[in-house]
């Protein structure tokens, strides 16, 4: 008998070439989405790190600075304002003590009661004097250390505010220096470095604005 020979089977070939296929097509699409993972675990850990750091700023630091500044800037204006207005008052009722007097000088004049009422007009006006030379004196040692005080709140938020943004640009350098899941151990320790750095200078204003009572 002549052995007969069976041609290989087309659609066994093209089944075949389509599993291979099918498997590469398999391996890049894992690859693929490996490398979108990859992605996503950066962009959302830097995207964390920075609202964590965002959300501290508003919190705190930003925050008491502003509030700080604000109540100093009064204290500043009411200081210089009140000598002005504490003047003012007392010449009013400076003068409305001198009319009363002088009627009363009028009414006693010639009396024994006449050098009583000079003695008060002079004490008047001598006390209202005083008072307002007290003042001043107060007015002109606190003034200078608001206005010291101001400066140094001007400093401490240059400071500050130089820190909070630096880190941030500084994060997305690390994120644009390691990319890639492969290198997101190096990345983290960069994230870290740069936020290590900033929480150092926003613990330095805390201690700025409420020192240590010791």
């Amino acid at each position: 008998n002549i052995p007969y020979y069976r041609p290989r089977s087309i659609l066994g070939s093209e089944m075949t070439a389509g599993i291979v296929l099918g498997l590469v097509a398999l391996c890049l699409t894992s690859s693929l989405v490996n490398s979108q993972s990859a992605d996503t675990n950066v962009t959302d850990y830097i995207y964390w790190k920075k609202s964590d750091i965002t959300a501290w700023h508003q919190y705190f630091p930003s925050r008491v600075l502003e509030e700080e500044r604000q109540t100093n800037q009064a204290a500043v204006a009411a200081v210089s304002s009140l000598a002005l207005s504490l003047k003012e008052s007392l010449s009013q009722i400076v003068v409305f003590q001198a009319q009363e007097l002088l009627t009363a000088q009028q009414m006693m004049a010639g009396t024994d009661a006449e050098g009583c009422v000079n003695g008060i007009s002079d004490y008047m006006s001598k006390a209202i004097a005083e008072e307002i030379s007290n003042y001043k004196d107060c007015a002109a040692d606190a003034l200078p250390k608001l206005n010291r005080l101001n400066r140094k709140l001007a400093r401490i938020n240059a400071t500050y505010m130089s820190a909070f943004n630096k880190v941030l640009v500084r994060i997305d350098t690390c994120a644009k220096t390691y990319p890639n899941k492969d290198s997101i151990d190096r990345l983290k320790s960069c994230v870290e470095a740069m936020t290590g750095s900033y929480f150092t200078v926003a613990n330095s204003t805390q201690k700025a604005l409420f020192p240590s009572p010791s």
